[in-house]
């Protein structure tokens, strides 16, 4: 899953990027949730960090923050 989960992250991360673009950040969502979910299948340090970034700024930008530092804290991933 390698190859295809890195372009599925890409893809939903850019897909974020042009609806912030474009203003309607609070659709990118399902993108978000995708690329997280990609990542911890694919459980990669650099899938994890990209989706985990893009999910925080996704909820900082729609002004939901709330859990998740205490996620991040709570998940324990070999590096």
């Amino acid at each position: 899953m390698s190859d295809g989960a890195s372009r599925r992250i890409a893809m939903c991360s850019e897909a974020k990027e042009a609806l912030a673009r474009q203003g309607s950040i609070a659709l990118a969502g399902p993108f978000v949730d995708e690329a997280v979910e990609n990542a911890e299948t694919w459980g990669k340090p650099l899938g994890l960090a990209t989706a985990y970034v893009d999910r925080a700024g996704y909820r900082a930008a729609i002004g939901r923050s709330e859990g998740g530092l205490d996620k991040a804290e709570g998940e324990k991933h070999d590096v």
